[in-house]
C-alpha cells in the first residue's frame, strides 16, 4: 500500500466535507420548504375555522331570535288565555250563583218544610264552594305559567358572558 500524502488526504477530506456540506444545504432547503408549507396550511386552516365560527354564530343568533319571537307569541297567548279564563270564570260564577239563587227561590217556594229547604241550600252552597275552589285552582295554575314565562324571558334578556 502506498502512503497517502498529506495533501492528498486534505484533498479527499475537503471533497468529502464539500459533499457533506452540499447534503446539509439540500436538507436545510427541503426542511425550510416543508416548514413554509406547514405554515401556509396552518393559516388556511385558521381561516376556515374563523369562517366556520362566523357561520355558526350567525345561525345561533337567528335561532335565538326565533326562540324569542316564539316566547313572545306564547306569552301573548297565555295572557289571552288568562283573560279568557278569568272572564269565563267570573261569568260562570255569576251564572252559577244566579242559577243557585233561582233554584233556591223555586225550591223554597215549593217545599213546605224548612228541613228540606235547608238541605237543598246546603248542597247548593257546597256545589258553589266547589266551583269557586276549582276556579281558584285554575287561575293559580295560569298565574304560575305566566310567572315562569316572565322568568324565562328575563333570563333570556340577561347579558351573556363572552365565550372564552
Amino acid at each position: 500500500m502506498a502512503d497517502v500524502s498529506r495533501e492528498e488526504m486534505d484533498a479527499k477530506l475537503g471533497t468529502q466535507q464539500a459533499g457533506a456540506n452540499g447534503l446539509i444545504a439540500e436538507m436545510r432547503a427541503s426542511l425550510e420548504g416543508h416548514v413554509r408549507l406547514a405554515q401556509e396550511r396552518e393559516k388556511a386552516s385558521q381561516l376556515r375555522m374563523k369562517r366556520f365560527e362566523m357561520v355558526m354564530e350567525a345561525r345561533m343568533s337567528r335561532s335565538e331570535q326565533r326562540s324569542e319571537r316564539q316566547i313572545e307569541q306564547f306569552a301573548k297567548l297565555v295572557a289571552s288565555v288568562r283573560a279568557t279564563v278569568i272572564v269565563t270564570g267570573i261569568t260562570a260564577t255569576i251564572a252559577f250563583a244566579s242559577l243557585v239563587a233561582g233554584f233556591q227561590a223555586n225550591t223554597l217556594a215549593a217545599l213546605s218544610t224548612g228541613k228540606e229547604a235547608a238541605q237543598i241550600l246546603a248542597e247548593a252552597q257546597k256545589q258553589n264552594q266547589q266551583a269557586m275552589q276549582e276556579m281558584h285552582r285554575q287561575v293559580a295554575i295560569i298565574i304560575e305559567i305566566a310567572e315562569e314565562l316572565k322568568a324565562q324571558k328575563t333570563e333570556k334578556n340577561r347579558p351573556r358572558q363572552p365565550r372564552p
